[in-house]
């Protein structure tokens, strides 16, 4: 008789629970950012991209992130050199890493290192930031680009 009792008991507070609304995809979004830092990185140097605005009535699934930079700069024998890369830089969602490059002291190639994908975002305003390790220190011009990749949601009620 209690099995059958609680057995109701759940069956009713599944049934009339009402959750804060179920998900519709709407699209998929792709932020790309291009910008020149005339200064380069430092150590622990965070610099903000851009900010984001989720609408209301929106959710936002960030499936993946890349950041990588180029910067020319000139070598013992006076020559101009060109370095592409992640070269440490990590971009960051919300103070949340979508990526997180590896640092290389050799021009071999670099290793992305990608954590805690995905990440939802609800209504509201995020700023998008990046950082470079202590490796990745120079003060030669440098272009970077980052981009994000979304899923966007409506939320129906």
């Amino acid at each position: 008789m209690k099995k059958l009792f609680l057995s109701g008991v759940i069956l009713f507070l599944a049934i009339s629970m009402n959750a804060q609304g179920n998900m519709q995809f709407n699209q998929v979004k792709h932020l790309t950012y291009n910008g020149t830092l005339s200064t380069g990185l430092s150590s622990s140097d965070v610099r903000t991209i851009a900010t984001i605005t989720v609408p209301a009535s929106k959710i936002w699934k960030v499936e993946s992130g890349s950041i990588y930079s180029l910067y020319k700069f000139i070598t013992s024998s006076l020559t101009t050199a060109t370095n592409l890369g992640t070269d440490g830089l990590t971009l960051l969602v919300d103070k949340q890493i979508i990526m997180q490059g590896e640092s290389n002291y050799s021009n071999t190639m670099q290793r992305p290192q990608f954590s805690t994908s995905p990440i939802w975002l609800g209504a509201g305003t995020y700023s998008i930031t990046y950082y470079a390790d202590q490796i990745s220190t120079h003060s030669d011009p440098m272009t970077y680009t980052a981009s994000l990749s979304i899923l966007e949601f409506n939320i129906i009620q």
